[in-house]
């Protein structure tokens, strides 16, 4: 039997199906999530869907189980938010095949006259049980294979096992490992057969065991114990080139990295700028997007913004979505085709598809696949500040934020943060758009009336002020209700500027910008906070790659030939 999990299923359309914490696989519109299937043998296979539906409108949500993109069945998903397992066979080949969930008549309306037909029609799936044909014993799977290479004949368990390990431990521990580090696992084998085990369950039970060490789970950097607190050391290779791999993929080294690291080549500038620039052109590079990208950008708080849709009705959730993967790949072309990364600020063009670039207001942009595309002239979109991802994550339900926002291009753009506020100082009063009887601008200067308000205020509310135009669900407006727009603002320094235009090409000048981006790459490449003592190799990178143009890959090259990346201090281990 073969469980796949809802979140195993992957889809194109992340706004449209996309997996929940709870492993359940949400459809939230038409769509399908794949996942793929290795069929044993051939012959006649058995389907179990587990799923559960949120009922609206005529009709109840109709999931089909498609293999290799055809139909098998469609099942009438009935039952409320409580799972049901629907079952259907089909006769399958043996080999590969991609199974899929598809929802096929979405229905979201609220404000049918109807009050039975009013809701949002959704299909909730929480696994998919195969069950084979009986027959022979089922290939290995080419993992198994890879693992263990041979299996021992009598009196050989020890010495086949040593082989195995001896493979597997430098691999899972991102170093070369001694003949007693693998004489300690291989315990674990010889341990199990004299518990009755097999040869390959005491494989599976070492191999549990170096998944648990410390040198599997933590990147290890261990110093010398002649080290002195305030000392520096050298990085070795092998830990330069798990450093090099996890900034980069998220992951471990490969092949070439450890070839570059056994031969002590890895260290040597050149050698560095070499191979960072074929691992920012690697497909693994996206890890960078997905994890340095959104934690800076702090787009992943959209999902926690619920917009009102009764104050924006042209607002669906799917949107969420399509704004994150217009960031990401926005950002991911910075990163490939190696921008300045004052292109981040502000760029002629972004990634869009037509749902989206309908909503942006932007023609000429047809189907569900995105694709990059020029922006007009006069576009007043461009650059990460005015894309709906961010504008939506600094926003409220029912309003715009010019705090947020201000407070937001402070922190991640400037890198100049306001203080807290102070801990009596009153919310926003609310007020819906179509009866607001002030605009968020005048209310905001009431709100900072107070003294000790007025000095951070003066900072982040004309940097908010400028983006006013867009709405808190990312559209383009002229009026905050009934009141004209005034996007205009003025810096504590007497700088005027007005709009999202001006705000862009001010910030874009703004030296400020490159060492932001500067300290916030090199703290999440460390994975520490940065130091008074790391000031001198910030101001080093940044004048570095100015003569470079700021590009990406200078920044990247700067940061992991950097003292801060090669070298390490000892711990402090007080004493008692």
């Amino acid at each position: 039997m073969k469980k796949i999990h809802g979140d195993e299923f992957k889809s194109k359309d992340p706004g449209a199906v996309r997996p929940l914490e709870t492993k359940v696989l949400g459809l939230y519109r038409e769509g399908d999530g794949v996942a793929p299937y290795s069929a044993p043998r051939a012959g006649e296979y058995t389907f179990r869907v587990k799923a559960y539906g949120e009922l609206a409108g005529p009709e109840l949500p109709k999931l089909a189980l498609r293999v290799d993109g055809k139909d098998v069945t469609i099942f009438d998903v009935g039952n409320e938010n409580k799972a049901k397992t629907y079952e259907t066979k089909t006769t399958l080949p043996a080999g590969a095949h991609q199974i899929s969930v598809a929802y096929l008549n979405n229905y979201n309306d609220a404000n049918n006259p109807d009050p039975k037909l009013r809701g949002d029609r959704n299909v909730f799936v929480e696994s998919v049980d195969i069950q084979a044909p009986l027959g022979a014993p089922p290939a290995l799977p080419a993992s198994h294979k890879r693992l263990i290479t041979r299996m021992p004949q009598p009196g050989q368990e020890h010495e086949v096992a040593m082989e195995i390990i001896g493979r597997f431990l430098p691999e899972a521990y991102r170093r070369p490992v001694s003949p007693a580090e693998v004489e300690r696992v291989v315990g674990f084998v010889t341990l199990a057969q004299k518990n009755g085990g097999s040869f390959l369950e005491g494989i599976q039970t070492a191999f549990q065991a170096a998944l648990c060490s410390p040198y599997f789970l933590y990147r290890w950097e261990l110093d010398p114990t002649n080290l002195k607190p305030g000392d520096t050391r050298d990085l070795t290779d092998y830990e330069l080139a798990s450093r090099l791999s996890y900034f980069l993929w998220s992951s471990k080294p490969d092949s070439e990295l450890f070839a570059l690291a056994a031969k002590g080549e890895l260290h040597k500038p050149e050698v560095l700028e070499k191979q960072v620039n074929r691992m920012l052109h690697d497909w693994k590079a996206r890890a960078l997007v997905d994890n340095f990208g959104d934690q800076w950008l702090q787009i992943r708080n959209i999902w926690e913004v619920g917009i009102d849709p009764e104050t924006f009705p042209r607002w669906k959730d799917d949107l969420k979505g399509l704004m994150k993967e217009e960031t990401e790949r926005f950002f991911e072309a910075i990163i490939k085709e190696d921008h300045p990364v004052t292109d981040l600020i502000d760029a002629d063009f972004t990634f869009l598809n037509e749902e989206l670039a309908n909503y942006y207001g932007i023609a000429g942009v047809k189907g569900k696949e995105f694709r990059r595309v020029e922006l007009p002239k006069d576009s007043p979109r461009g650059g990460v500040l005015t894309q709906g991802a961010v504008l939506v994550s600094t926003s409220t339900p029912t309003r715009t934020s010019p705090v947020i926002r201000g407070k937001w291009i402070l922190e991640q753009i400037l890198g100049t943060p306001p203080p807290p506020p102070p801990p009596d100082v009153p919310p926003l009063q609310e007020q819906k758009a179509v009866s607001q009887t002030t605009s968020v601008r005048q209310r905001l200067e009431q709100h900072r009336s107070r003294p000790e308000c007025a000095g951070c205020h003066a900072k982040m509310d004309p940097l908010g002020f400028a983006l006013e135009n867009f709405d808190a669900a990312g559209g383009w407006r002229d009026h905050d209700g009934k009141f004209p727009i005034d996007p205009s603002g003025q810096l504590v320094n007497g700088t005027k500027f007005s709009g999202p235009r001006e705000l862009k090409e001010l910030l874009k000048g703004d030296k400020k910008f490159v060492r932001c981006i500067t300290q916030k790459m090199l703290t999440y490449a460390l994975g520490r906070g940065l130091e008074r003592y790391d000031k001198c190799s910030v101001d080093a990178i940044v004048a570095r790659i100015a003569p470079q143009q700021n590009r990406f890959s200078a920044l990247v090259t700067a940061i992991v030939t950097s003292e801060p990346f090669t070298k390490r201090r000892p711990e402090v281990v007080a004493k008692n």
